[in-house]
């Protein structure tokens, strides 16, 4: 199964344009971002104990509500900041 607008005459010549131009481009001048977030109360939420024992634990529950890591990738560097 594909997309339908691979069958479009303007998204063919976009995409042999892009092809084309990955084989010229300077990959040094590019920056590949990526976003990623949990939240930071990380554990488990279940468990198993043997016969009819009760499973219980103690952890540390996390104070925020979420934790996003924000990340730039290029050819000679990482750049990352959390927030």
């Amino acid at each position: 199964m594909f997309a339908s607008e691979q069958q479009r005459v303007d998204a063919a010549t976009a995409r042999q344009q892009w092809q084309a131009w990955q084989k010229i481009c300077d990959v040094s001048k590019l920056v590949f971002l990526d976003e990623t977030s949990t939240s930071t109360d990380m554990i488990r939420r279940d468990g198993r104990a043997l016969g009819d024992a009760r499973c219980a634990d103690t952890a540390q529950a996390g104070h925020w509500q979420a934790l996003t890591f924000i990340a730039g990738l290029r050819t000679d560097q990482l750049r990352h900041r959390g927030a």
